[in-house]
């Protein structure tokens, strides 16, 4: 067997299903419609993990924020604590 059988064992069972699929249009139909309908659900799935996306970037801003903030106000904490031990 040489390294293209793999690909054109592939590519003949592909064409197969092709020719099988065009002889049954009943079949075709029903399977494009449940294509159809696998597509706009995966499409719904997307939007909302991009929503939930820009949610959780929106997010890590804020939490930034929050941590320069209370990181910045350690820091003077900890040099107040310096200059009142004398160091």
């Amino acid at each position: 067997m040489t390294d293209m059988q793999p690909a054109q064992d592939r590519l003949r069972r592909a064409v197969e299903r092709i020719e099988q699929a065009v002889a049954r249009p009943e079949v075709s139909t029903a399977t494009t419609a449940a294509a159809r309908g696998e597509l706009l659900a995966l499409q719904a799935e997307r939007d909302q993990l991009g929503r939930a996306l820009a949610q959780a970037k929106s997010d890590n801003v804020a939490l930034r924020a929050v941590a320069d903030q209370v990181a910045s106000r350690l820091d003077r904490a900890i040099d107040q604590l310096r200059l009142l031990l004398g160091r």
